[in-house]
């Protein structure tokens, strides 16, 4: 849990430059230390301590999951699948990594502001970026969302401007006391959108090899892909809600009127922001690790509100399962991430074209 971080964190030493763990500098922004330090200190450091306390954050994640996919009657299928995942539960209970907290704060963000608690939403969504930088794939959804609640146009942008704003905010509130110390180092250590995985830890590019892994066009073009692919679901999802409001409004209405003032629905606001954090999921070389499972809680969700029928969900998600690690070497493993390729590509479809 990246105790030398939190150790240093308690002597009071507020310069990032020197915060390490054992994989190098501490790559968490500050909400990070403070939310583990309390844990740590409320468990007595207790691995077992840990293990309960995840496993309740895991149960309200699961829960939470569910009844929104039985809210939008999505069936019990649907609903039951993430809670039958050994992965999640091996990530985020049995081996307690950092991101079983993030996922569960991060899933009530989204519900909020699917709910049209904007405000409340963007708050949590600022305090869960605060302890992980990992949660940015959902940004570009978020603005797009708060810029259509916002009406579109102008009055959108303000709209999805304070909301950045706000999130911005949230990260200088929590992080003052180390840009106070070494601005710098903090900014270049815990916003760093540079990182990158070795390939080691890859599970679905492994099989283009160490060296294509290491290189920059490769990196580079699979960052083109991601913007690309995000970008395609933000336009879709434009398309989707002007359509709608355009149907609402009649024949009668010119086409301007119905693009200024499309609203959007919550339906259309779960399946955007979940799609866009799975394309970068999906295809960002730097953010897919054994630990980024935390997709899964929302992708059974994600394919139902896409169009995908159970069956096929149901096949998707058993075989991300059994392929997303299936602890082996060699040419096993390899044609594991190929298979895992070919399922993200299937998911990319039909979040683009629904």
């Amino acid at each position: 849990m990246q105790s030398e971080g939190k150790q240093q964190w308690r002597e009071g030493r507020l310069d990032y430059e020197y915060y390490m763990h054992y994989h190098g500098h501490n790559a968490y922004p500050a909400a990070f230390l403070y939310t583990y330090t309390a844990l740590q200190t409320a468990t007595g450091g207790s691995v077992r301590g840990f293990q309960a306390l995840w496993a309740l954050v895991e149960v309200a994640s699961l829960r939470a999951i569910g009844e929104t996919t039985l809210q939008l009657q999505h069936g019990a299928v649907v609903a039951c699948l993430p809670a039958l995942s050994n992965r999640l539960h091996l990530y985020h209970t049995r081996v307690v990594t950092n991101d079983g907290l993030n996922v569960a704060l991060m899933l009530c963000a989204v519900r909020l502001v699917a709910a049209g608690r904007s405000v409340a939403g963007s708050l949590l969504y600022a305090l869960t970026l605060a302890q992980k930088l990992n949660f940015v794939t959902y940004l570009p959804a978020w603005l797009w969302v708060l810029w259509r609640r916002g009406g579109g146009g102008w009055t959108g942008a303000g709209r999805a401007l304070s909301g950045g704003g706000l999130i911005v905010g949230v990260q200088v509130l929590a992080g003052a006391p180390f840009l106070l110390g070494n601005a710098r180092a903090y900014l270049a250590g815990a916003y760093n959108l540079g990182r990158s995985l070795l390939w080691d830890k890859t599970r679905v590019f492994r099989f283009v090899g160490r060296h294509l892994f290491g290189a920059a066009p490769w990196h580079l073009f699979l960052l083109g892909v991601t913007a690309c692919t995000v970008s395609c679901v933000l336009l879709a999802a434009d398309r989707r809600c002007r359509l709608a409001h355009r149907q609402r409004l009649g024949p009668g209405w010119p086409a301007a009127a119905a693009r200024g003032a499309a609203g959007v629905s919550r339906r259309e606001v779960l399946l955007v922001l979940l799609a866009a954090n799975q394309m970068a999921v999906s295809w960002a070389r730097a953010l897919y690790t054994p630990f980024l499972a935390w997709n899964l809680y929302s992708l059974p969700l994600l394919l139902a509100l896409a169009g995908v029928r159970t069956t096929e969900v149901v096949l998707l998600f058993v075989g991300i399962e059994l392929l997303f690690r299936p602890f082996a070497v060699g040419a096993s493993e390899a044609w594991a991430g190929v298979w895992l390729v070919l399922i993200n590509l299937r998911i990319t479809y039909a979040c683009i074209v629904r």
